[in-house]
């Protein structure tokens, strides 16, 4: 059978949990041939799909800031949806079902929902988050009329219950690759990775360090991920105004391979997320052989809420994450635990999982 399958990237680059996932399931499955449309900025390896990849050449409409960065990117995502619906339609291919690897982008699912509807066959919808997603209202109109949506945690598919989707809803899996290298002498006591955004809680993390510094004042924090320039300029006069400008690193965007030399050469993964679909980073840290301070959400329910090595507080108490994480530095730890336990989420699980779902769906299970 043949999926068309429509994707979208961040033109400035950089990495996304949603992103990875799309990548590792549709470069690890072979059971169905795939039509992908996605943009120039893409880490889909074409030669690892079965398949074909229409890339969109959109880099180009970005901008890193204010006004002009909300236009570029409503512009990019209306100018991408159009190309995919129109590759969509015009494939001259037989197209047995449409699949939305993350439905919550906006462009994406409206693609999808366009080319289903012309074609006359079902659409499914992988959603990894409700809370937070740009335009949700029109997209929810979209999400209760998908023929499948796959999610990642009962808590995520309480949440799309609660927003009125009625559409049938199963649970699938992530995995987490390990590139872990050994263990370093530490550069800095705390890592932060992922994007900079207040959902993903960088000016919760700032709060949370000055409150470490007030008691150990050579604490180093690094700070790791896609930043937009508003925000970069946000987090300097916030560091300046707390007195904490040398005790804290922004790195920036960082590969793969930087990202792992990062974990072996910190002490703590802090990961104060308000938002996640299932939380890739804190696994990774796991397996890096670093503990995690995180904020307890509802998706961590089947995931490090039962680690040996993550520390839980309240969502949005900065004062509990603080004592945490120095609670965390003034111990002894051992990192066997934690890597043996982040060892059972693997890409293999998650793409057999996918498969399996997508397959009884169009055999009417």
């Amino acid at each position: 059978m043949r999926a068309f399958v429509p994707l979208w990237h961040l033109p400035e680059g950089g990495f996304a949990g949603g992103l990875i996932r799309a990548k590792y399931i549709l470069e690890g499955q072979n059971e169905f041939d795939l039509a992908i449309v996605d943009t120039d900025t893409t880490y889909i390896d074409p030669r690892k799909i079965r398949g074909k990849v229409t890339r969109i050449k959109l880099a180009w409409a970005y901008a890193p800031r204010g006004l002009t960065y909300k236009l570029m990117r409503a512009f990019n995502w209306v100018a991408h949806c159009i190309a995919m619906t129109w590759c969509g339609i015009t494939d001259r291919e037989r197209i047995d079902f449409v699949y939305a690897p993350y439905g919550e982008i906006i462009s994406v699912a409206l693609a999808a929902f366009l080319v289903s509807r012309f074609r006359r066959v079902p659409m499914i919808f992988c959603n990894l988050n409700v809370r937070g997603v740009p335009l949700w209202t029109f997209n929810r109109f979209l999400h209760k009329r998908a023929d499948l949506i796959i999610t990642l945690s009962d808590a995520l598919m309480t949440e799309l219950r609660d927003a009125g989707i009625t559409a049938p809803v199963k649970i699938g899996l992530v995995g987490v690759e390990d590139e872990s290298i050994p263990r370093q002498a530490p550069l800095y006591d705390a890592l932060y990775v992922g994007r900079h955004t207040p959902a993903k809680g960088i000016f919760d993390i700032v709060r949370v360090w000055a409150r470490c510094v007030a008691s150990q004042p050579t604490l180093q924090l690094a700070l790791a991920g896609h930043c937009a320039e508003d925000v970069r300029n946000a987090l300097t006069r916030m560091l300046n105004q707390l007195g904490i400008q040398d005790n804290v690193t922004l790195l920036g965007p960082v590969t793969e391979e930087q990202k792992w030399a990062l974990y072996a050469r910190s002490r703590v993964c802090v990961f104060p997320s308000h938002v996640e679909g299932w939380g890739i980073v804190p696994i990774e840290a796991h397996l890096a052989g670093i503990p995690v301070v995180a904020y307890d959400l509802d998706a961590y329910a089947a995931t490090i809420r039962h680690s040996p090595s993550a520390r839980l507080v309240p969502d949005g108490d900065v004062d509990a994450f603080a004592l945490a994480v120095a609670d965390v530095l003034g111990r002894p730890y051992d990192p066997e635990p934690s890597r043996i336990w982040a060892q059972q989420f693997t890409w293999a699980q998650a793409v057999a999982r996918e498969v399996e779902l997508l397959r009884g769906f169009l055999a009417g299970d």
